[in-house]
């Protein structure tokens, strides 16, 4: 085992966990923009299909 001084081993403790925080953060910004892109992608969708019904419907 090493021998770290217990301030040390607390402040490397607080520091992880900070870390674990921003990474659960990340994650959840993450899946709210894989959700966003795929409103996007269905949204764009139904805009090109309405444009394309205008278009015939002229």
């Amino acid at each position: 085992m090493t021998n770290i001084p217990k301030r040390q081993g607390i402040a490397m403790e607080a520091e992880v966990a900070s870390a674990k925080q921003r990474l659960e953060r990340a994650e959840l910004a993450i899946q709210r923009s894989k959700e966003m892109v795929a409103q996007n992608i269905e949204r764009s969708g139904r805009i090109r299909r309405l444009v394309e019904a205008a278009i015939q419907d002229r």
